[in-house]
């Protein structure tokens, strides 16, 4: 879903599950106080600005395990990309 959680300004923190394999561009714009994001999983991730993924960059496992790294991925570096996890 694109630009799911558009908005919540609110949101400090989230836990993204070990089910989540894809996550929508935009889905956390505007979430400006967002610093904490715990993948569950964090093998495998790409990010692209296509959702075909024709063009993509892999994620390194051990960014996205820094919860603080994780947030700036999602909320700056690549908040305009689409997310999907490798099964």
């Amino acid at each position: 879903m694109i630009c799911a959680f558009d908005g919540c300004s609110g949101l400090t923190s989230l836990v993204i599950p070990d089910s989540v394999t894809s996550i929508g561009d935009e889905a956390f714009v505007f979430c400006i106080k967002l610093t904490s994001v715990v993948f569950e999983n964090t093998e495998g991730w790409r990010v692209s600005t296509s959702s075909s993924f024709s063009n993509y960059k892999d994620l390194s496992a051990a960014d996205l395990a820094a919860p603080q790294t994780a947030a700036e991925y999602l909320i700056s570096e690549y908040r305009w990309y689409y997310w999907k996890r490798l099964l």
